[in-house]
């Protein structure tokens, strides 16, 4: 098992990797995306639209609506937990990187419905952020950016 700051160096934009993936497309998004062989001389393009059309297509898996609160476990820097709350959702964005949650924040953060705190969602707290996170407080949970 990694340790937090393994973790952390792995995902925060000091590893050489995460630099090397940032120039090749890496950007509001930390996933492989979702490659269709018909499609795949795209990806010269950057993995930009690839990165999305899986978002689209994990957030469909969990058939959001309105007034459904939803929990985006590792939600990176926000996009996943964005199209949630766009969705009609209360979507809470939990990721276990400060700087993360940080850029969620700036980029989503007013966003109606979408609020962000650091935690680590396989050790839940109670609350975090001002936010109640108890575990029957969810009608669904998202979870893209960490399972890669």
């Amino acid at each position: 098992m990694s340790s937090d700051a393994e973790i952390r160096r792995a995902y925060d934009g000091s590893s050489t990797a995460f630099r090397a993936l940032e120039g090749g497309g890496w950007g509001e998004l930390v996933n492989l995306g979702f490659y269709p062989w018909y499609e795949l001389p795209g990806v010269l393009f950057g993995l930009g639209p690839f990165q999305r059309g899986l978002a689209r297509r994990s957030i469909a898996l969990v058939e959001p609506r309105p007034g459904m609160r939803v929990l985006d476990a590792g939600c990176g820097r926000g996009y996943t937990t964005s199209l949630l709350s766009a969705a009609g959702c209360e979507a809470i964005g939990i990721d276990l990187l400060s700087e993360n949650t940080e850029v969620a924040r700036a980029r989503y953060g007013g966003a109606s419905g979408a609020r962000f705190a650091t935690a680590d969602v396989t050790r839940l707290p109670a609350s975090a952020s001002g936010i109640e996170l108890a575990s029957s407080s969810f009608d669904a949970v998202h979870c893209l950016e960490v399972a890669f």
